[in-house]
């Protein structure tokens, strides 16, 4: 009885999945709301195309109509109008972000002598949410050069699209070994998830095509096994071929636990059953009626992801990282906004008994900024060329995500005087600097 609402949830996952509809378009209600201005809050009401308001600075009228993202019109005086100075002709231009503009004006009076003061932020009513629903980021998989477009979800699930949601999802999995382990979203899909476990800090939320994924991804450098293991994806293949559901692999010491999120749906961990074509849930509804189930592993050491966005995505300027926390076991050394450039020293007080081994590890606090690198050298280093040519233990790039870095070195012969430095670049200038230098005592 479990597999006659196959065909159903199959129809409402191609529904829930489905691409959003781009963020504003001609006659939406993206204009309507209060906003603050130059000339003090505006409150504007659009009807269809007309968009009419008012603002505060000596008791003016606004109206005019939009066109795409492009407001034109007229400001005046009214009832306070008494010369040409008192009106105009106005033109506001959404931004990106879809809930902030800039614009310009001039008066009756002077139409040549345009003012570029006009701008404004949404601060209430439906202008909030006239933004754009979604954008894409764009993973680079090296060395192959092949991309990987995630979509970005930048609204949530309603209310009431949860709650019908759930029941789908108690519908689906009621009775089956599967856990819900987090809330409902739109902002990652199956695919998605396994990408963002997969490669952890580079990442983040998105949407990402599974059958793309696999073949670009999965397929490529990785290998169909038929053992289990932490970190293997699932791959749910129907009768055609095609991917159509991944998961990746928790754990396999006697049933195996996937992590699995189909569409919109809480992320689940569950226990795939020991027969791969026994009955399950996700097997009915991606491999039934003549697909099937893989396991494949990939080799992580044989690729890179690197990222680059486009569109809205980088609308939000990235917060700065403000420490910069270099260790040298046993030693730690931490560098802020507030103090860019800090210094221990180490060489005599506490020295290391030769050859010690010595574990690099760098750290910040947020991602790197666009044009930010992150960098540690060891001067010591039994592969450093000397004449300020110093070993690289790790790099970190924008736009790679990841927020640490570091290796583990062999350590020299004493006595030796050895120094290990951490710098936190900007496109411009140094940001902080790190130092912390020792002995090695005589074997």
């Amino acid at each position: 009885m479990r597999r006659l609402w196959i065909v159903g949830v199959a129809i409402s996952a191609v529904l829930l999945s489905s691409p959003s509809a781009p963020g504003r378009s001609q006659g939406t209600t993206a204009w309507s709301g209060r906003w603050t201005t130059a000339w003090g809050d505006m409150t504007l009401t659009q009807d269809g195309m007309k968009v009419e308001g008012t603002y505060p600075h000596e008791a003016r009228h606004i109206v005019g109509t939009v066109s795409g993202d492009v407001f034109s019109g007229r400001w005046d005086g009214t009832p306070m109008r008494k010369e040409e100075s008192d009106a105009g002709a106005v033109v506001l231009t959404l931004k990106a972000d879809g809930r902030s503009f800039s614009g310009r004006s001039n008066s009756d009076g002077a139409p040549n002598a345009w003012s570029t003061e006009w701008s404004g932020t949404c601060v209430s009513g439906r202008c909030l949410a006239g933004g754009p629903t979604n954008c894409t980021k764009t993973y680079v998989i090296q060395p192959s050069g092949q991309e990987i477009v995630a979509s970005i979800k930048l609204t949530e699930l309603s209310s009431a699209a949860i709650a019908d949601l759930r029941k789908r999802e108690d519908e689906k999995y009621g009775g089956y070994p599967y856990t819900p382990v987090g809330a409902e979203t739109r902002k990652q899909n199956c695919a998605g998830l396994v990408f963002q476990t997969l490669f952890p800090g580079v990442v983040q939320q998105g949407n990402v095509e599974p059958d793309g994924f696999f073949r670009k991804l999965v397929q490529r450098y990785g290998v169909k096994v038929t053992s289990r293991k932490k970190g293997d994806v699932v791959v749910y293949r129907a009768s055609d071929g095609v991917v159509k559901h991944v998961a990746i692999v928790e754990s396999a010491v006697d049933l195996t636990k996937i992590l699995t999120k189909d569409g919109n749906e809480r992320p689940y961990v569950g226990s795939l059953p020991r027969e791969i074509f026994a009955d399950d849930p996700l097997i009915n509804l991606h491999a039934g009626q003549g697909g099937r189930v893989e396991f494949w592993r990939i080799d992580r050491s044989k690729l890179r992801i690197e990222e680059v966005s486009s569109g809205e995505c980088d609308d939000t300027k990235a917060a700065e990282p403000t420490k910069l926390t270099l260790t040298v076991e046993p030693w730690s050394l931490t560098a802020t906004k507030a103090k860019p450039a800090v210094y221990l020293h180490h060489e005599q007080d506490e020295p290391l008994a030769s050859k010690t081994k010595l574990t690099i590890n760098v750290s910040i606090d947020h991602p790197l900024p666009k044009g930010w690198k992150l960098t540690v050298y060891h001067n010591g280093d039994v592969l450093s060329q000397g004449n300020g040519v110093w070993y690289k233990v790790c790099e970190v790039v924008a736009p790679n995500k990841a927020i640490t870095c570091g290796d583990t070195r062999p350590g020299r012969v004493g006595p030796f005087d050895d120094l290990v430095y951490a710098t936190l670049t900007a496109p411009t200038y140094l940001a902080m600097h790190s130092d912390i230098s020792f002995h090695f005592n005589p074997p």
